[in-house]
């Protein structure tokens, strides 16, 4: 609330300049009340006065020193709830301190002091209560003012960085819906932000809405928390998901430099438009753009767009422009560089041209244009004409063939196909767009069906975004066109046994084995797999190679596996030596500290011992899943005084 004042008086004062005179207004907060007005410069007597009016909820007019005290209370806000019946009752709110004009004409008798005084509250308090109502709600798809004022003020007042976070609801959730996850009385807005509170620790403050949206204000969050706070509300947070469409979060996080905000939140925006995501961050905004080049991609897009409009074109980006192509003019050939390193090469040709031959002839050209360049460029290479991408968008899908090209190394030329779909793909999943990446996962089956490895990645992919029977078909397609395809078998594995399908699960889990026998991956899925049958005796010997292939850097949760896996068969101090390797692993490893209480209750009656465990495991248990159901089995078991 403070904040709000702090935010929202600069335009109070300047409002409220052309009514009476004054030089300037100031806000003063209250967290100690006791000689806080000796800022206002009062004599002991007229501070005692001034209190006591003030704490009544009633403004104070210093003659002397030709100021006026206005109090502002904390139920002001009400106003945004549109609750005004309580507004005047100022006495009844929490003191948030005083708004100070200064140098004020004193001309006004005593007499008329209660006549202006509370006209000259009210509108005080009104301006402030009705103004942040109107500059949180954005017009359109716009940026809420509101927004941008917490912004400045922040960065004004704290040497660190702050971020905003714009979420996007799903077009079918506008109107307020109810989902079992939501606690009983929570909105769908409120869910949402309660989400967030707990990704980013910290006074988290909604600071603005649309109709397609909500803007969070994260102070003190940096680009690294960012990315990775909107990765994880992508992935792990499916109850959101199912309401959100995207998040794109914006971080600023250099206080001393003045930047243009608004010119910032849009050209961020705009590059994820640009890209086709609707999960993207500052970090990840400056890695694409390091990627390919710097500058105004987004300003270089619409002038390669409005040059290749209606015309059929051959479109390359480069990286870096290299001068044996820029020192010379030819004729329906063009370039538009993007400010950076890099730039587009536009190629016009005739219609009716066989648009695969002259794509690679252009690339072989272009291959021997830049071979005596200083730095080889690395280049992309699209058509506006090519299957499964729209005019407009063959512009990017150089770019894509570009990074496409990086990855195949420095200098390497590639055109746009089922590969680039693929590495856009990927490159959209690592942003935590799991949706986005699917299309592109799916354009590059399209042009290239038999290819197991893509069916592989739209699977996983399918698997993020809870579409479990999907996932398994595309696996088996994998596995189909490539019986040998051991990540698909292994990922079909995995979503067979999470489907509970356990005998086909076992099938594919032993396909993949065989492919690689000493892979600590295919032979955890396997004992997995086998304990779900309630085969324990074999998923041991499939563990202990698991481990064994590791050359002791096996992870924890292998070792508590194999002891819940001996503990199955009564092989109790196997078990224990398992579980007491798992924590010298993970220290924090609340499992494997109740299944050692339950194990040294049940077999060795050593209460002291499972009560120490059992004491460990309940302070470490949050954020442990699967550890609050056992805690209760275990604590019914300590207070039963007859084990």
């Amino acid at each position: 609330m403070e904040d709000d004042i702090h935010r929202l008086l600069p335009d109070a004062m300047r409002a409220l300049s052309a009514l009476i005179p004054f030089s300037r207004g100031v806000f003063f907060p209250l967290e100690r009340i006791d000689g806080s007005f000796t800022r206002f410069g009062l004599t002991p007597r007229q501070r005692n006065r001034a209190l006591g009016i003030l704490l009544e909820g009633r403004p104070f007019w210093d003659r002397i020193g030709k100021q006026i005290l206005i109090p502002v209370h904390g139920n002001i806000w009400q106003a945004e709830a549109g609750d005004t019946a309580n507004l005047n009752a100022w006495g009844q709110g929490h003191l948030l301190g005083v708004v100070a004009l200064l140098e004020t004409p004193n001309t006004s008798g005593p007499e008329e002091e209660s006549r202006w005084l509370p006209l000259l509250q009210d509108w005080l308090h009104g301006y402030l209560a009705h103004s942040k109502l109107r500059l949180v709600l954005a017009k359109g798809q716009g940026i809420p003012r509101y927004a941008i004022l917490a912004i400045k003020n922040y960065l004004e007042s704290e040497a660190r960085p702050c971020s905003l976070l714009h979420l996007f609801k799903k077009d079918d959730n506008r109107h307020e819906t109810r989902d079992m996850s939501f606690p009983i009385g929570d909105s769908i807005e409120e869910f949402i932000t309660e989400t967030c509170r707990d990704i980013w620790s910290g006074n988290i403050e909604v600071v603005g809405a649309s109709l397609a949206g909500m803007w969070l204000f994260l102070p003190g969050c940096d680009q690294a928390s960012l990315s990775r706070g909107i990765k994880l509300l992508a992935r792990k947070y499916r109850s959101v998901r199912r309401f959100l469409s995207g998040a794109i979060g914006h971080c600023f996080d250099n206080p001393l430099e003045k930047r243009p905000i608004t010119a910032m939140i849009e050209g961020l925006e705009e590059n994820a438009a640009l890209i086709g995501t609707t999960f993207f961050s500052t970090a990840d905004n400056e890695k694409f753009l390091r990627i390919t080049g710097g500058g105004n991609l987004a300003h270089a897009v619409q002038e390669a767009k409005r040059h290749t409009r209606g015309r059929c074109a051959l479109i390359a980006f480069l990286n870096p422009l290299p001068d044996t192509l820029l020192d010379k003019d030819i004729k329906n050939e063009l370039f538009v560089k993007t400010g950076g390193a890099g730039g587009f090469y536009i190629k016009k040709i005739p219609p009716g041209c066989n648009q695969e031959e002259e794509l690679e002839q252009w690339k072989h050209h272009l291959e021997q244009r830049v071979k005596d360049a200083y730095e080889r460029p690395t280049i992309g290479l699209a058509s506006n004409r090519q299957d499964f991408l729209t005019p407009g968008g063959s512009i990017m899908a150089s770019v894509w063939a570009y990074i496409h090209a990086l990855r195949l190394g420095a200098g390497s030329v590639v055109i746009h196909d089922g590969l680039t779909w693929h590495v856009k793909g990927d490159e959209l999943f690592g942003w935590g767009d799991a949706k986005s990446a699917c299309k592109a996962y799916k354009n590059g089956i399209k042009c290239n069906p038999k290819q197991p490895d893509l069916l592989n990645s739209l699977g996983v992919c399918l698997i993020k975004l809870g579409r479990f029977k999907e996932a398994t078909k595309h696996f088996r397609m994998a596995a189909r066109l490539d019986p040998l395809n051991f990540m698909a078998l292994y990922n079909m594995a995995g979503i067979l046994l999470k489907r509970g399908k356990l005998n086909d699960a076992e099938a594919a889990a032993h396909r993949a084995v065989d492919i690689k026998p000493l892979d600590h991956r295919a032979l955890t899925r396997m004992a997995n797999i086998l304990m779900a049958l309630g085969r324990y005796a074999e998923a041991v010997a499939y563990l202990e190679n698991a481990i064994s292939s590791k050359n002791g850097n096996a992870a924890g949760t292998l070792y508590r596996e194999l002891g819940k896996a001996y503990m199955e068969i009564n092989r109790w101090a196997e078990a224990k030596k398992a579980w007491r390797k798992a924590l010298s692993k993970n220290p924090s490893d609340v499992l494997s500290m109740v299944y050692l209480s339950l194990g040294y209750l049940k077999y060795d009656k050593d209460r002291q011992t499972a009560e120490r465990f059992y004491i460990s495991a309940s302070r470490l248990s949050k954020g442990s899943p699967g550890a609050g159901k056992l805690l209760r089995y275990l604590d019914k078991k300590l207070k039963n005084r007859r084990i």
